[in-house]
């Protein structure tokens, strides 16, 4: 995934919720050696090299004009194909890109240096283009050969970055981590291809995507001074981009908004449109959420346009979200309808499942806010399918991920194996066979004791999760018990506090169970409870916690959010609730619930206390005729 592009899907995705995710992607891996191309060409292809990675529109003009009038046969044009396409990546065109690296390494005669540089090009497309398994592979191979030594070190900086790029993608944050860790010390300050400034761009990135905001921010200031003290505009743009995308998730709108405005500033300075574009679309994220939503559509609509002409379906898909949000805010209904619809067909093109998931979630508002109920119930359920089967693609793509790595690392050590025996001495042949063979047996047996250590630790590991999760977890319904759900109150409570962000809790209370119990049996009562507790996980945010605290009370933990806010949505809930189907019941009876609202207040002077505010809504409720929110 390209750097531009890259730092799309994260604000996208943050765009449709507070969970954590992703703040940028990664920098491209920048140019690296070349081979020598006729002198006609020379000057000009080293200067452009020396600006592509802060001036690459300007870069992949001049490749394209020297492409037109440079004959096929003649050996300038390798170079001027790697050019095209590392410029291609940078701004994110992923087509082109692939085009170049294939036409370049399809070339007889390449040296291997050229080789190698086309390689991390075409991975680097491939990331670009949504393949970041096929790009691990293909990286897998050069960072092997790079191994072996033989070339400039500085390709093996292009390598990691390029492979913690791919690693980026697939959300595969240790990995990318250990990646950046092992480059930033080899990368050097200045130059014309990956600089330490795009190594702390990366570093902050990940370390965003992992929650860890102190490192998150010592890196990316580090990337934004240096790229500010140089004048590379493009660099100090993309930082501040991600700096600002921090700061949004943490709801600091108006820190977020100055960083925005930092990295509009300097992408207009190097004319660089996707940077403004992207600058924008974090405007606009910043001004939905303050409620200013004229300036939020304004700068939505601003920001399409270059994303509609680089083809990047993503970013159209979250603006029509965006759109959506603000026509349900002015309760322009339709028009939110036809915006989700425009934003769920695009999503479906890039089987984008995380946000369609959200799209389904912001649809069942406006049905519900239509009074369309049933339909906002089927829109809700309609979530929940989608955001299983994109956790169940999240697992598989690990699965192909450490698939590709076991391959492309068994074929890296077969080829080195072959390297030495091709380079054995023909006196010393029979000696060498025979010191290979014990090495062959040494190397097995230390991996089977390596392998049955690895299968040892990993059952230990297992053992522990099991035991570790049957400690809070509540037996019946599988959902978190008491003592999770305290514990994870009193860690909301002390961040609300720390933060001075809002906090709500909700307790449920089934109404009549009891009769449940008289009348149907206790089987039918644990039916209603596991029932009502999938119904929760599937209703509340990922970001909010709930559990079963005793009998039938489930406690859910709502961060980040007001009292009015939670209730809204409680309300949506209550309905929701008869709507559910219990077998066993036979249709006679149908559980309504009780549910009762304390919003974190100076004057709760324990979690305690809170939780008993929240239990003496629900007894209000219930003293009111059951089946109400009460707060």
């Amino acid at each position: 995934m390209s750097l531009r592009h890259s730092l799309c899907v994260a604000a996208c995705l943050l765009a449709a919720s507070t969970a954590p995710g992703p703040a940028a992607a990664l920098p491209a891996a920048a140019a690296t050696h070349v081979e020598t191309p006729p002198a006609s060409t020379d000057d000009e292809a080293s200067r452009i090299e020396q600006s592509l990675q802060t001036s690459p529109k300007p870069a992949l003009a001049a490749a394209e004009r020297q492409l037109a009038r440079l004959p096929v046969t003649d050996p300038a044009r390798s170079r001027w194909l790697a050019i095209g396409a590392e410029a291609a990546y940078a701004l994110a065109l992923p087509a082109t890109a692939v085009k170049y690296t294939k036409e370049a390494l399809d070339r007889p005669g390449l040296d291997p240096e050229m080789q190698q540089r086309l390689t991390i090009a075409l991975a680097q497309a491939e990331d670009l283009s949504g393949h970041s398994n096929e790009s691990i592979k293909l990286m897998m191979t050069v960072i092997g050969t790079l191994e072996q030594g033989g070339f400039d070190p500085q390709y093996m900086v292009d390598a990691l970055s390029a492979r913690a790029a791919a690693y980026y993608s697939l959300g595969n944050f240790r990995a990318a981590l250990a990646d950046l860790l092992r480059a930033y010390p080899l990368t050097p300050e200045r130059g014309p291809r990956t600089i330490k400034a795009d190594i702390a761009t990366s570093l902050g990135n990940v370390y965003a995507a992992i929650e860890d905001r102190e490192h998150a921010e010592q890196f990316y200031k580090e990337a934004i001074d240096d790229s500010v003290a140089n004048a590379s505009w493009v660099r100090a743009s993309i930082a501040e981009y991600s700096l600002a995308t921090v700061y949004r998730r943490q709801g600091e709108w108006a820190r977020s908004a100055e960083y925005f405005e930092q990295s509009l500033r300097h992408s207009k300075l190097s004319d660089d449109t996707q940077g403004v574009a992207y600058a924008q679309f974090g405007l606009a994220q910043v001004a939905e959420k303050l409620g200013e939503f004229d300036r939020a559509e304004r700068m939505y609509l601003a920001s399409l346009p270059v994303f509609a002409e680089a083809g990047d379906i993503l970013p159209q898909a979250n603006i029509a979200r965006g759109l959506a949000s603000i026509a349900l805010q002015r309760k322009q209904y339709p028009l939110a309808l036809r915006q989700i619809e425009r934003s769920l067909a695009l999503a479906g093109t890039i089987e984008e499942f995380d946000l369609t998931y959200r799209l389904f979630e912001l649809r069942a508002e406006v049905e519900y806010a239509m009074g369309d109920f049933k339909a906002a119930y089927l829109s809700q359920k309609k979530s929940g399918e989608v955001k299983q089967k994109w956790l169940e693609a999240r697992n598989n793509e690990s699965l192909s991920e450490m698939r590709v790595r076991f391959d492309t690392e068994r074929q890296a050590q077969q080829n080195a194996l072959l390297t030495k025996e091709n380079q054995l001495n023909a006196s010393k042949l029979a000696e060498q066979r025979q010191t290979t063979r014990l090495y062959v047996v040494s190397v097995v047996a230390l991996l089977l004791v390596l392998g049955l250590l690895v299968f040892l630790a990993y059952r230990s590991k297992q053992v522990r999760k099991r035991l570790a999760a049957q400690a809070l977890t509540d037996e019946l319904t599988g959902v978190a018990n008491r003592r999770h759900v305290m514990a994870v109150l009193s860690a909301e409570v002390e961040r609300a506090r720390r933060y001075r962000t809002p906090l709500t809790i909700a307790m449920f209370d089934l109404d009549h169970f009891k009769q449940i119990n008289d009348r149907f049996g206790h089987a039918a009562g644990d039916e209603v409870l596991q029932a009502f507790a999938r119904w929760l996980h599937d209703s509340l945010r990922k970001t909010d916690c709930f559990g079963r605290i005793g009998g039938e009370e489930f406690l859910a933990v709502l961060p980040h959010t007001a009292l009015e806010e939670a209730r809204t949505v409680m309300e949506r809930m209550r309905y929701g609730v008869l709507a559910l189907s219990y077998p066993m019941l036979e249709e006679q009876l149908q559980p309504s619930v009780s549910i009762g609202l304390a919003m974190l207040s100076e004057d709760d002077a324990s979690v305690e206390a809170l939780v008993a505010r929240a239990d003496d809504a629900v007894y209000r409720a219930k003293e009111a005729g059951r089946n109400r929110v009460e707060s």
